[in-house]
């Protein structure tokens, strides 16, 4: 069951970092809707498009541990880790007032449920 959730909410972050990802990428201004940010400045657009190309990597990674995730078990830890950091970014940018915690609720809801299983799955594999 918890193999079947981890890979579930791989799957479901694969297909949404891949698609505000490629978005990001062709249109920083509509993928800066998605988080309600308007208006964005020359710079903030290029690094729109940069972190949207770096969402459909990670989503590819992610892909392959939806896949088969017992065949690759380094990504387990390692996407683990990747949520975390996502997580502790959010709450730094909303903390220091640069984003509104609505902004980002989706984004925290998702990583730290995948930090969750994904870390119950990996427990109990060593188990």
């Amino acid at each position: 069951m918890i193999r079947g959730m981890a890979r579930g909410l791989a799957g479901v972050n694969a297909a949404y970092q891949g698609i505000v990802g490629l978005l990001s990428m062709v249109s920083p201004a509509t993928a800066g809707a998605v988080y309600h940010l308007t208006n964005l400045a020359p710079v903030s657009s290029a690094l729109t498009r940069i972190l949207g190309g770096m969402m459909v990597g990670n989503a590819l990674v992610l892909a392959i541990f939806t896949a088969r995730p017992e065949a690759n078990p380094a990504l387990g830890p390692l996407l683990a880790a990747g949520a975390l950091f996502n997580v502790v970014a959010n709450v730094i940018a909303c903390v220091t007032g640069e984003l509104h915690w609505a902004q980002v609720a989706g984004s925290l809801a998702f990583q730290s449920a995948l930090v969750a299983v994904v870390g119950v799955f990996l427990f109990r594999g060593r188990s």
